[in-house]
C-alpha cells in the first residue's frame, strides 16, 4: 500500500509533462521564417501567432508552409517506465523464493536490489520505446492552396491546436 501512494505521489508532476503547448513553424520565404509559434488568431488577411510573449503579425498569402512540431514525450516515458518498472521489480524479487542462492552467489548484491535495477532499466527502455514511437512532425504545405483553403485550413488549426493548448 505504501508503495502503491509513493507511486500515484510520483506521479503527478511527470503527467504534466505529457500537456504540451502546439507550436508551429511558418515559412514565409526562405529568409522568412518564424519557428516555435503559438497559432492566436486570424484578423483580416493576416495571422497573428505568438512568440516569446510578442505577437507577430504573417499576411497569409505569403505563408508557403506551416509544419507542427509534435514532441515524442520520451523524457516522460522514461521517468514514467523506470518507476513502474521500477516498483514492479522490488516486488517481484520480494515475493521471489528466498532460497534461490542469488544473494549468495554475488555476494552483497541482494536480490531486492538486482531486481529493483532490472525493473528500473527495462521500464525505462520499454517507456523511450513507446513513447518515442508517438512523436512525428505535420506538414502543411499551404503554398498551392487559394486564399479560402488557406483560411479554412488557418482556422481549422487554431481551432483543433489552441484549444487543446488552453
Amino acid at each position: 500500500m505504501r508503495n502503491l501512494i509513493l507511486l500515484l505521489f510520483c506521479l503527478v508532476p511527470p503527467l504534466s509533462v505529457l500537456a504540451n503547448i502546439h507550436t508551429f513553424d511558418i515559412l514565409v520565404t526562405p529568409e522568412q521564417f518564424y519557428k516555435n509559434v503559438v497559432l492566436d488568431r486570424l484578423g483580416g488577411d493576416s495571422l497573428y501567432v505568438k512568440a516569446y510573449g510578442q505577437t507577430f503579425t504573417i499576411p497569409v498569402d505569403s505563408i508557403r508552409y506551416l509544419k507542427r512540431e509534435r514532441s515524442s514525450n520520451a523524457a516522460a516515458g522514461v521517468f514514467l517506465g523506470a518507476l513502474v518498472g521500477g516498483l514492479a521489480g522490488n516486488q517481484i524479487a520480494r515475493g521471489a523464493d528466498d532460497h534461490s542462492g542469488f544473494g549468495d552467489a554475488y555476494g552483497h548484491i541482494a536480490p531486492v536490489t538486482f531486481g529493483t535495477a532490472s525493473g528500473v532499466f527495462l521500464g525505462a527502455a520499454f517507456g523511450y520505446a513507446i513513447t518515442k514511437g508517438l512523436g512525428g512532425d505535420q506538414y502543411y504545405p499551404v503554398d498551392k492552396l487559394s486564399a479560402e483553403e488557406k483560411r479554412t485550413l488557418l482556422n481549422e488549426l487554431i481551432h483543433k491546436y489552441r484549444a487543446a493548448g488552453e
